[in-house]
């Protein structure tokens, strides 16, 4: 693993198996080393972390990032642990870092982008939102209205966090297995206005909800994410059932702020009351 830290303070650190698409980060990217030749290609303003839990002897994986980490293991019980160890240095050197699954699809300028973005609205905790792909939260998929949206929620598949706000939020990550219910025990810990949606950039979530080599593993061991979920919820007191379903239904009612810098909510005051009332 490589010692060297750029000056802009972004981390990428994902855990990625053999069907990743982590490469589409890198797309459209002259990296730290020279020009790709790509046709309107930019500086990627990040480093890229991979722990690689695949089965592939090559570890072309290795290859492709400015830190590598080959480790078994579920996301964020394994990074709860990594982070004492292993990462620990690395995680110390950088002020804010995306934690995308590996079927996560989005290019070099679209993640400066989100960084920059993350930034400028001193959020803590966000998540770009989804312009392709199945969504769990209908809410988080792009409202072109906005550049972003205080929705008080970011979902596990794509978390940005500023770095006081990971070390206050490693202590939860191992609740669950799945990561089921981690988001709204994340979102019980701040205010709306510290969570959001990045809606300027959008990413493609390139394979089917509940599916892959996790939920296989999870079956094995007896392991049931919908009971973890609730699990977490009954442990912690999280309320927001109301709040829940508004944001599955995409009838949450949110204020934003457009790309113009004019901040309004999403809906009107009543829209929002009825969707409220029909998800209850």
């Amino acid at each position: 693993m490589s010692n060297s830290r750029s000056d802009h303070g972004n981390l990428v650190l994902s855990f990625v198996g053999d069907q990743s698409v982590h490469p589409t980060w890198l797309g459209g990217s002259t990296g730290q080393n020279g020009a790709t030749g790509l046709e309107g290609s930019e500086p990627r303003r990040f480093d890229l972390a991979l722990v690689y839990f695949g089965d592939d002897p090559s570890h072309r994986e290795r290859q492709e990032c400015d830190f590598y980490l080959a480790e078994k293991g579920f996301k964020y019980w394994r990074l709860k642990e990594l982070a004492a160890t292993k990462l620990r240095d690395l995680l110390a050197r950088y002020e804010r870092v995306w934690l995308p699954d590996d079927d996560i699809a989005a290019d070099t300028p679209r993640i400066n982008r989100l960084f920059d973005l993350f930034e400028k609205y001193r959020l803590q905790i966000a998540q770009p939102a989804i312009a392709a792909g199945e969504v769990s939260y209908n809410a988080l998929c792009v409202d072109p209205r906005f550049e972003v949206r205080f929705t008080g929620y970011a979902e596990v598949m794509c978390p940005l966090f500023r770095r006081e706000a990971l070390q206050r939020c490693l202590p939860t990550f191992q609740e669950s297995r799945s990561s089921w219910g981690l988001d709204w025990l994340w979102a019980s810990l701040y205010s709306k206005r510290e969570i959001g949606v990045i809606d300027a950039v959008g990413v493609e979530h390139t394979r089917p909800l509940a599916t892959g080599s996790l939920y296989q593993k999870l079956a094995k061991m007896g392991v049931t994410p919908g009971d973890e979920f609730r699990a977490i919820r009954r442990r912690h007191g999280i309320r927001k059932r109301g709040y829940r379903r508004a944001l599955l239904n995409g009838t949450a009612r949110v204020r934003g702020v457009t790309a113009e810098g004019t901040e309004m909510w999403n809906r009107p005051l009543l829209e929002g009351w009825l969707g409220r009332r029909q998800a209850a």
